[in-house]
């Protein structure tokens, strides 16, 4: 069973979010960094973590700092579950990610506009990434979501 939680992470799950953080930020040292300054986001199948991000958020906006799935589960919507809890969860406005042209894909399949920033480092276009929210009053809660 999928469970996502926002929020802060237990001591005994620190080392697996901070391993999976440090792929998507490239150390340890800077994982646990984001770690302590972000809201994060955990997502567990069976009690085992197998995505995290790393959001900031300012007013009602979001920033997606880093997010990563451990391989085995790539592919299967851990992603996409992170990304609309952590929007649901903040009553986030809108969620923002800088993102590489290699995660594009994903992030035009959760339904998030995508447009080019530009060579913004030698030989590197980078993409923002941008969902707005469009909730209101009569929306249906989500209550009994199944996994993905």
């Amino acid at each position: 069973m999928l469970t996502v939680v926002v929020g802060p992470v237990p001591g005994e799950r620190r080392g697996a979010v901070a391993a999976l953080i440090a792929d998507a930020v490239g150390t340890a040292d800077a994982a646990g960094r984001l770690l302590d300054r972000s809201v994060a986001v955990t997502a567990l199948w069976s009690d085992d973590v197998v995505a995290a991000a790393c959001v900031s958020v300012d007013a009602e906006c979001g920033k997606l700092r880093a997010m990563a799935v451990a391989e085995p589960f790539r592919g299967r919507g851990f992603g996409r579950a992170l990304v609309d809890e952590v929007t649901e969860q903040l009553g986030l406005e809108a969620l923002e990610a800088e993102t590489d042209a290699d995660s594009v894909g994903f992030y035009r399949s959760c339904g998030v506009s995508v447009e080019s920033l530009g060579e913004k480092y030698p030989g590197v276009e980078r993409f923002l990434a941008t969902r707005h929210t469009t909730t209101t009053a009569t929306e249906p809660a989500r209550a009994g979501k199944t996994p993905p």
